[in-house]
């Protein structure tokens, strides 16, 4: 039998939850201030918003898990966010709905590594996995032995290494379909201290990537899946 469930204080959960939006705030505008803009202004017609200020804008959006006119209402009710930003109004939601797809994959890169690079620290136990999401394109192909037209929606991988105890996301890379998770192995350990243990399901198992996790002082544990019988 498992343990009851605490109930946890309205108000200490209230104190928490605005002391980590107000820690995330702060990773990112220092992310943000130390990396180059990510876009250069355009000095032709109306003065356009600072594209760091958009930046900011976009990853709390993406942060806090909010919609483009949540985000607009959380940034109006919340002043700190302005404040800390020496600005008197920040960007709507259809601003930072343009600056979504400005964002090049290099530069959310360089952001992911100047946030979590003061949390990293050696002997982490780390984990690696992957997962598939699905495109709006989709293949298709005659089949002769079938005689029958087929079709599948194309989707790519999703690769992420996290620390096992607190759960950060030190690195991801994306990759179609086809491409075996083993290779990913090496570049997503790539940037890391030493390590103390690496698991991962047998689709990363490879003499390759043990060396690798051995060279870093750790030991892998590849995660083997027995049969299943119904």
């Amino acid at each position: 039998m498992g343990k009851p469930k605490k109930r946890v204080s309205p108000r200490i959960a209230n104190q928490v939850n605005r002391d980590f939006e107000r820690l995330i705030l702060l990773s990112i505008i220092g992310a943000v201030r130390t990396a180059n803009a990510p876009w250069e202004c355009n000095l032709i017609g109306r003065p356009c918003w600072d594209p760091r200020i958009v930046a900011i804008c976009v990853f709390m959006k993406i942060s806090l898990c909010k919609t483009y006119d949540g985000i607009e209402a959380y940034l109006k009710s919340n002043t700190a966010v302005a404040q800390r930003l020496s600005v008197e109004q920040l960007p709507g939601h259809s601003v930072i709905a343009r600056g979504m797809p400005k964002m090049s994959m290099s530069y959310i890169r360089i952001i992911s590594k100047l946030v979590t690079f003061q949390m990293r620290r050696r002997g982490m136990d780390i984990a690696v996995d992957s997962s598939g999401f699905s495109l709006k394109t989709s293949s298709k192909w005659f089949d002769i032995r079938i005689k029958r037209k087929s079709e599948k929606k194309d989707y790519l991988k999703f690769h992420i290494v996290i620390d096992v105890d607190t759960e950060i996301i030190w690195h991801f890379t994306i990759t179609d379909w086809k491409g075996a998770d083993a290779k990913e192995f090496k570049r997503l350990i790539r940037d890391l201290p030493r390590i103390h243990k690496a698991a991962g399901d047998k689709a990363y198992s490879s003499r390759v990537n043990c060396q690798a996790v051995a060279d870093k002082g750790g030991e892998a544990i590849p995660l083997f899946q027995g049969k299943r019988y119904g």
